[in-house]
């Protein structure tokens, strides 16, 4: 991409009047050539979007371009493209070779493009080339060469077959017209407009609206037609065969009520809305091509030109413009001033003037004429009276006409300056300063003033018989003279006397008071001091290292400056504050130590800079909009499928979910101004709420962002200091695994645990010994117990053992009692003697006694109960009805005695045994099954 400053006619979108510098000068035009959009050569239609994005048809596809970056669609048969449209439905509906389909942003913001060919009947294909699109609603319009398709978006076509050629397809207000070779000028859908018979068999390539009901017709070889009040005529003789030479191709109406006519070898040519001539913008005057295919305005109101090798910007509402005095050789100005009809230019080879109104004829260059004289560095121009005199490398000279009349030795001269005495001059040069006289209207060397010899570049005078001198190495000079111009005083001001230092001095002259910018900051001269003091008002709107190169005060009380980064003024307010206006685009123009504006009391303002002069018109910096600010892609680093954001459609409301691995970010972001003075700032609010420094730099990469939520933001200035709004997006980066929720879930968890288990692990070490001690306790119990049943069982063992002795002793002594008995009944049936049986049976009746018995029985039961845990106790409480006799039974039982062991012990018979035992079973109610002695010795 080249900016050509060329010395075309500024067409003014605001004023009808325009300034006489304006005629001079020329808006810049960006060139975009074939290497710079890296596709085909020829362009077709354009359109540029409320975003900033503007998009063209090209032989190679869909061209893109956002103002820094071009890229490329191609469609998916590599057709030409010929013509574009942007729809309502926020679509970029394209017509190319047999093809037909529409651009839109999918849900990451891509392009993507569709193809609606398919919907056409078959019968009406192919579609060969199509050369116009427009839209209305719902309803896209193609045209091709003998057909007009009409798309119902998301529905089908609906086909107009004229049977004739379509040359022109347009939108005119909300008529949708074309025309038809053999029928004329036909609104779609009805019958041919009367009026435009004129045009059968006459291409026609463009129909535009005129006020508020007419029409221009735009014909290829027959110039342009007025159609208005039911009259048809020619636009403007004036300049019809101009149109009828160069071939007409195109005609756009301007957002002012101006039209742009496009030709196929003249260029452009700019008309008011009566189709006065403004401008011509041709090959000669910057474009890159005179072969116009389209044209179209943006919202900045520049004008975008299609040629056959490239694309131009015209700036043409851009406030300022350039002048190049000299032509192609582009010098360095020095200095500009007017006189009479006529501003003079000085620059490093040679001083031009040209006349303040130029020519109005659009078709002649403006000239500007050298002054004879004046070859080399001319470094200053000043109006003494009615003359003007200029400072030159080769000495002082009078400027008379066309020649340059010297007056002065061949030393060099700086400046000039009236002094007190009107008749006499300073005249500063490269080694003092000298004293002229006005003679017979001739300057004639008075006398140099004694004891200065430096370079006086810089001087101002403030008061009578007192001059100030600022040498930018050396400090600044007070010298003092009196009416003679005899030097009285010579003083040096510099750190002794208030200022920073003897470096980047310079002195200016505001409201009669003595001024001096320094290294650093502006100081006044104060005279009952003797010295200089900063002005902290004035000092304030600069940084504390900023030096400042220029101060200008003018009649209304603005002081004009020029500064290392910036230009401007200061406007002063009844209450002795300031108020501080920035002028665009001129960092870094000026020549360094030379910096130089030409400022008048109206709206111009002339900057001198190293290649031309830059003209500004005062009241166009206040009536600009402010660009706007969008985000061109958001892709992550290093990751496939790294498209977050592709640049089109809106951005995420909502925030990006990203993963902590997803922590790079690369944004790029750019403006709706394209006229390349943009410059950007951004911030990460969550890192650092101040914003960044301005930058021409519109990419910004991100990187190691720790989890957390996030916002970035962008703000544009434009040339014209105007700042766009806030453009945003958020992202969320989720923290990593062992910071998520989960995470510290689990910590928490962890450390409850670990708590607890601070708790658990001695508690469970103490039950473990308390298990430990309970189990030798119960094993020590256990032992007891075991003894305790040992002893118990040997005390059981002892006892039965004595019971059981006791029992037998018992079976013993009954049978031998029994076999007592038997015997004294023996001995009774033999003894014959009364007396003697009478004994026997004495003795046989204390064998029975029953009251012995049970005496014994009571003793027996006893140790029964302690042997065998209450047996009989227990059975008396359970079975009440039990007798005696049934309880000896069941202890013997429990005993396990056989029925023969049990017959003597209840001296009964075995028969009286086995009928006790049956009694018992009743007794106890037990079943056939259940085992008698089996339930005793469980019982």
């Amino acid at each position: 991409m080249r900016i050509v400053y060329t010395l075309i006619l500024y067409f003014l979108t605001t004023f009808s009047v325009l300034s006489q510098y304006e005629k001079m000068g020329s808006a810049p035009i960006i060139n975009h050539n074939k290497e710079s959009y890296n596709a085909g050569t020829q362009n077709w239609a354009g359109i540029s979007l409320n975003n900033g994005i503007s998009f063209f048809a090209n032989n190679s596809g869909l061209l893109e371009y956002d103002g820094i970056n071009w890229k490329l669609h191609p469609l998916p048969k590599r057709s030409i493209v010929r013509s574009i449209c942007y729809s309502d439905s926020k679509r970029i509906y394209i017509g190319g070779q047999d093809e037909v389909g529409y651009f839109a942003p999918d849900d990451q913001g891509n392009l993507i493009y569709t193809s609606i060919r398919e919907k056409i009947q078959n019968r009406f294909l192919p579609i060969e080339d199509v050369w116009d699109i427009t839209s209305k609603g719902n309803k896209v319009f193609f045209r091709s060469v003998n057909r007009i398709y009409t798309y119902v978006e998301d529905d089908g076509f609906v086909i107009n077959n004229p049977g004739n050629p379509v040359i022109t397809l347009d939108q005119v207000k909300d008529k949708i017209i074309y025309h038809d070779l053999e029928e004329g000028l036909v609104e779609l859908d009805k019958t041919p407009y009367p009026w435009s018979e004129a045009f059968i068999s006459i291409p026609v390539i463009k129909v535009v609206s005129y006020r508020e009901n007419g029409f221009l017709i735009i014909t290829e070889k027959d110039g342009i037609y007025k159609y208005e009040n039911d009259n048809l005529s020619i636009f403007n003789p004036d300049y019809n065969h101009f149109l009828i030479e160069n071939r007409l191709s195109n005609i756009l109406k301007l957002d002012n009520g101006g039209f742009a006519i496009g030709t196929q070898f003249g260029g452009i040519l700019l008309v008011d809305e009566n189709g006065m001539p403004l401008e011509l913008i041709d090959k000669n005057n910057g474009l890159q091509n005179n072969n116009i295919n389209a044209m179209h305005q943006d919202q900045f109101g520049s004008l975008w030109v299609s040629t056959s090798n490239g694309i131009d910007q015209v700036l043409i509402s851009d406030p300022s413009r350039i002048i190049y005095p000299d032509g192609e050789t582009q010098a360095t100005i020095y200095d500009v001033q007017t006189i009479d009809d006529h501003v003079f230019f000085a620059t490093n080879n040679g001083l031009y003037r040209s006349a303040l109104s130029p020519s109005s004829d659009v078709f002649k260059q403006v000239l500007f004429e050298k002054i004879e004289n004046t070859d080399g560095e001319c470094w200053g121009l000043d109006l003494i009276d009615d003359q003007l005199l200029l400072g030159h490398n080769t000495g002082g000279y009078v400027i008379n006409g066309l020649e340059a009349i010297n007056f002065t030795p061949p030393l060099g001269t700086w400046k000039f300056l009236q002094s007190h005495h009107p008749e006499f001059i300073y005249v500063g040069t490269y080694s003092g300063i000298f004293i002229y006289k006005r003679t017979n209207n001739t300057w004639v060397l008075f006398k140099k003033l004694e004891g200065f010899v430096e370079s006086a570049r810089i001087m101002i005078s403030t008061d009578k018989n007192e001059l100030w001198v600022s040498h930018p190495y050396r400090g600044v000079y007070r010298i003092d003279h009196d009416d003679e111009f005899m030097t009285t005083r010579v003083v040096l001001y510099d750190e002794n006397k208030g200022l920073p230092s003897i470096l980047q001095n310079y002195i200016f002259n505001v409201n009669g008071i003595p001024y001096v910018t320094g290294e650093t900051g502006i100081y006044r001269y104060e005279i009952n001091k003797d010295a200089f003091v900063k002005d902290s008002v004035l000092s304030s709107f600069f940084d504390p290292e900023e030096n400042i190169r220029r101060l200008y005060h003018k009649n209304n009380g603005n002081i004009w400056f020029i500064s290392e980064k910036k230009t401007g003024k200061l406007i002063p307010d009844n209450r002795g504050n300031y108020e501080m206006t920035l002028i665009p685009d001129l960092e870094g123009v000026f020549v360094g130590g030379f910096e130089n504006l030409y400022v008048t009391d109206s709206t111009d303002l002339i900057a001198c800079t190293d290649r031309g002069i830059i003209y500004y018109n005062l009241n166009l910096l206040h009536n600009q909009d402010p660009p706007k600010a969008f985000f061109r892609t958001i892709q992550l680093l290093n990751k496939k499928d790294s498209i977050l954001y592709g640049g089109h459609g809106e951005i995420h409301i909502q925030a990006f979910e990203l993963t902590h691995e997803q922590n790079a970010i690369l944004i790029t972001y750019g403006s709706s101004d394209h006229s390349g003075k943009s410059v950007y700032r951004y911030r990460l609010k969550e890192l650092n709420d101040e914003w960044s420094q301005w930058s021409f730099n519109y990419t910004k990469e991100i990187n190691n962002l720790r989890h957390g939520d996030y916002t970035f933001e962008i703000q544009v200035k434009s040339g014209q200091n105007l700042i766009s709004d806030i453009a945003k997006f958020s992202v969320e980066i989720s923290p990593p695994w062992h910071q998520s929720l989960l995470a510290y879930f689990l910590y928490t968890m962890f450390i409850l645990m670990g708590i607890l288990s601070l708790y658990l692990i001695p508690n469970k070490k103490y039950q473990k010994e308390k298990a430990i001690l309970s189990e030798a306790k119960q094993k020590t119990d256990e032992e007891l117990r075991k003894v305790r049943m040992d002893k118990l069982k040997a005390e059981i063992e002892h006892k039965n053992k004595e019971l059981a002795s006791s029992t037998m002793h018992l079976l013993q002594k009954n049978e031998t009692l029994h076999q007592v008995k038997q015997e004294i009944e023996s001995a009774i049936n033999k003894v014959q003697s009364s007396a003697a049986i009478k004994e026997l049976k004495k003795t046989l009746s204390h064998l029975s006694d029953d009251e012995r018995l049970e005496e014994d029985w009571e003793k027996f039961s006893v140790h029964f109960d302690q042997v065998h845990s209450d047996f009989l106790k227990r059975l008396k409480e359970t079975y009440p009805n039990l007798s005696p006799k049934d309880q000896k039974m069941a202890a013997y039982l429990r005993m396990n005695l056989s029925t023969k062991e049990i017959a003597p012990l209840l001296n009964i018979s075995i028969r009286g045994v086995e009928i006790g035992r049956y009694r018992l079973r009743k007794k106890l109610n037990l079943e056939s099954h259940e085992n008698l002695s089996e339930f005793m010795i469980s019982f």
